[in-house]
């Protein structure tokens, strides 16, 4: 891990595997906007709760830091734990996979994620195992397209975008899987 650096009254914290990533271009960065909590004390306190069942993880040190430095994606996040019970439960399923998202560029994660995915279900061992590599597929790209569109990180036209390539992704590969077999 680098040394902290300074930055005006503010000390942070960058891992080589961050600063690789183009933090410029991470989403946590690059979210401007998010819905304001209708009952914030609440919302509060939900994030809070799970981020002190997690805060011993290493993803969880790391969405620690995230939320510190980015007040709107504690905001966006608060406001899912409050309004969405469906992006909520990805959040809170898996730390490392939410901390991944928030420090890589949007295109080029939804990218990997996509071409990842379909490349493992075309070599996937049954029907199962295919199923469960969509599954995860749609997981993340839900999450990833809904932060970008919460978050005011991509206009509407790439969030329709982003949705059609996951559904084109899905198809796809579960068409190219059923005719391998």
């Amino acid at each position: 891990m680098k040394p902290p650096k300074a930055r005006g009254n503010k000390v942070t914290r960058k891992t080589a595997a961050a600063e690789k990533r183009g933090t410029d271009r991470a989403l946590a960065k690059l979210m401007v906007a998010a819905p304001v909590p209708v009952e914030p004390q609440a919302a509060r306190a939900a994030v809070a709760e799970w981020l002190a069942s997690v805060a011993r993880s290493v993803p969880g040190k790391e969405l620690k830091r995230l939320f510190a430095a980015h007040p709107v994606l504690t905001t966006a996040i608060e406001s899912i734990s409050e309004s969405s019970p469906y992006l909520w439960e990805l959040v809170r399923a898996d730390p490392a996979r939410l901390a991944g998202l928030l420090q890589a560029a949007p295109e080029e994660r939804l990218k990997a994620t996509l071409q990842g995915t379909f490349e493992a279900v075309a070599s996937a061992k049954g029907e199962e195992k295919a199923m469960a590599l969509l599954r995860g597929m749609k997981a993340e790209a839900a999450l990833l397209i809904a932060l970008a569109d919460i978050g005011g990180a991509w206009p509407l036209p790439r969030i329709t975008r982003a949705l059609t390539d996951l559904a084109d992704t899905a198809v796809r590969a579960a068409v190219r899987f059923l005719l391998r077999d």
